[in-house]
């Protein structure tokens, strides 16, 4: 695959480098002009694998249009907080102090007419948001086509629900494959399939499939030899059946959380080493928990295991003195590197 040319990009909410990897793994030609993030322990992590990069820990709401300029990018890609636009965060939308930056962007972006290429990714429900129409007005009037998607992992045989939106703008040009009118629910399967320009991309995810037409099984992520503590205390099973439950031959997997390891209830899914023996426990019967840890032996999936749910490759890491709990709750704020990888292909053709 290749571009007109090397693209410059600019990595905003950079997180722990998501967006950074996904680059990497479209094989384009590319440079991460800035990173900008705010989180002390989000930019750790993305220096310990980025040594070289460019990371500047500050507000974005403090950049100028001037300061960006002398970036020289022309691509952005960015996943603003989500927190204003979920339920938990009471969704106040613009009105939510943690959307003051990405209301700073749309303030500056007309003053930047380099920027040819624009990712955002955000949870579902921001595009019914005053934020997102706003975003796509100010987009617009500066000759912006823009195309929308809700899309999750497992549309892409990537065996975990994380079914998140994304809004993909270029410049003066329209997208080729797609109507830019309507929020797409589908990525062009013909663009990933064998012969479609992003195939090989998509292969090394397909090669972990027995049936190319459905997920791979949770078994081709699991580390066998993992000296990280996932192990649940008896005392945590006592809500057992009401957790997202897997075991090896599943196709399926929660959406991991920046909960998961601190709560139990919808932050993410419960590995059963022995998944085919559940009906052997009868939770009715007192002290049920030791038979259930015994016979199951249900365990948190460890850092390693999200991280390869997520598309992250095998050389990324996290320092030695980050807590499993700590690499759960920024992974929980992360994205999936390879539906964005695929994404950013389809905005760059």
């Amino acid at each position: 695959m290749s571009t007109s040319g090397k693209i410059r990009v600019l990595e905003l909410f950079s997180g722990i480098g998501g967006m950074h990897l996904a680059l990497n793994e479209l094989g384009i030609e590319y440079e991460v002009v800035a990173a900008v993030e705010i989180n002390d322990m989000a930019n750790r992590i993305y220096r310990h694998n980025f040594p070289s990069s460019n990371l500047l820990q500050k507000n974005i709401e403090g950049i100028t249009a001037k300061q960006i300029a002398k970036f020289d990018p022309n691509m952005i890609l960015m996943s603003p907080p989500c927190q204003p636009f979920t339920r938990s965060g009471l969704k106040q939308d613009v009105g939510d102090k943690r959307c003051l930056p990405l209301l700073h962007l749309m303030k500056i972006v007309p003053d930047l007419p380099r920027i040819e290429f624009i990712l955002l990714e955000n949870v579902v429900g921001f595009e019914k948001s005053d934020a997102r129409n706003q975003l796509t007005d100010v987009l617009k009037k500066i000759g912006f086509c823009i195309q929308e998607f809700h899309l999750c992992p497992s549309q892409f045989n990537i065996p975990n629900k994380r079914p998140r939106y994304y809004m993909l703008a270029k410049r003066n040009s329209d997208f080729r494959f797609l109507s830019a009118q309507s929020l797409q629910t589908q990525f062009p399967e013909d663009l990933i399939k064998e012969g479609g320009f992003l195939a090989e991309v998509h292969q090394k995810v397909v090669e972990k499939c027995d049936d190319p037409s459905s997920c791979f099984k949770i078994g081709k992520i699991l580390e066998e030899d993992s000296t990280e503590n996932s192990s649940l205390a008896e005392k945590d099973l006592k809500f057992f059946m009401e957790f997202d439950l897997v075991g090896r031959e599943s196709r399926l997997s929660g959406c991991f959380t920046k909960s998961y390891k601190r709560y139990f209830l919808g932050t993410g899914s419960i590995f059963l080493e022995n998944f085919d023996r559940l009906k052997e426990v009868d939770t009715s019967t007192a002290n049920y928990q030791a038979k259930l840890s015994e016979t199951l032996k249900p365990r948190f999936f460890t850092s390693r295991e999200i991280l390869r749910l997520m598309c992250f490759p095998e050389w990324y890491t996290f320092p030695t003195d980050v807590s499993s709990k700590q690499a759960a709750a920024v992974l929980g704020n992360s994205i999936n590197v390879h539906v964005v990888a695929l994404l950013i292909g389809l905005l760059v053709m």
